[in-house]
């Protein structure tokens, strides 16, 4: 049994209200989860049209805020001949036309008090991100109509400041600091309550078509790097969210910056990912994301 690396892509999934672009609960998601394992795998299935491939949800087994499964896909009426690779000698391929090779795109999935988290397993012929946000859509609708969509955001790798100016379109910036810039911004008016969070969050969003400044984030970002400032007054998270040059979601969180993880996995003789040898690498990693808890 063979020994290689999977690469495990990392994103932020999100709800968002389709009229108004406003953000929802990622309880959601759950909701649509479970919709989902309600049902017979042969009621689950997408069918993909344009590639002859059908894919669906084949486990998801759950531990308080997170869990790990897997999806199934495979490609069907697609049965070029056989040929053996040592004498080049050909013959039919035996399979049906509605036979494909199954193939398993392994995931966890966690739940922190605002944010929903996945780990993809990235892989030729597998469940991409796009196919995968896809499917959830497909059965939230079910279930909530054409109100609502599931989308996401890539964590992006490397330096912060750099990826930040290198930001083609910046459609939003979330800044976390102390309960102090109430206190400050209302003069002590505004009575401070026990049960707020540490942090409070600021949200600035673009205008339709327009990009926040980079200027103005890079001084919030020398906030988040000045260690002399208080615990209560400095910034203690920033999280922004823009386009790349293809106009592919980007996410940089200062919390959480890399964009993929090679893991060891285990290769059974058909070249599959031994699903035992990858759960527990995945529910470590997951239970590493900001937030998520036992």
């Amino acid at each position: 049994m063979s020994v290689p690396k999977r690469k495990i892509q990392r994103y932020a999934l999100k709800v968002i209200e389709s009229k108004s672009d406003k953000l929802l609960s990622p309880d959601l998601i759950k909701e649509c989860f479970q919709h989902i394992r309600g049902k017979k795998k042969t009621e689950a299935i997408i069918e993909d049209n344009t590639t002859n491939r059908i894919h669906y949800l084949g486990e998801l087994t759950t531990r308080a805020n997170y869990g790990t499964g897997y999806f199934v896909s495979a490609k069907h009426h697609h049965r070029p001949p056989l040929i053996h690779t040592s004498d080049l000698s050909q013959r039919e391929n035996p399979k049906q036309p509605e036979e494909g090779e199954m193939e398993k795109t392994h995931f966890a999935v966690g739940f922190g008090s605002d944010d929903c988290y996945l780990l993809l397993e990235n892989k030729q012929g597998g469940v991409s991100i796009g196919k995968f946000v896809h499917y959830l859509n497909n059965h939230l609708r079910d279930i909530k109509g054409r109100g609502q969509r599931i989308d996401y955001d890539l964590f992006v790798t490397g330096d912060f400041l750099n990826n930040l100016k290198g930001m083609p379109r910046i459609l939003c910036a979330q800044i976390y600091t102390g309960t102090n810039l109430l206190s400050d911004t209302f003069l002590n008016d505004a009575t401070m309550s026990k049960e707020i969070k540490d942090d409070i969050e600021l949200v600035m969003r673009a205008k339709r078509g327009q990009s926040l400044k980079t200027q103005m984030l890079e001084w919030f970002y020398k906030k988040f790097t000045h260690q002399s400032a208080s615990a209560s007054s400095r910034i203690s998270r920033m999280r922004i969210i823009g386009k790349s040059e293809d106009n592919n979601p980007m996410l940089l969180d200062t919390q959480h910056l890399a964009e993929s993880e090679y893991i060891e996995v285990d290769i059974d003789a058909n070249g599959q990912v031994v699903t035992e040898s990858i759960f527990p690498k995945l529910r470590q990693m997951i239970r590493n994301m900001p937030g998520i808890t036992e």
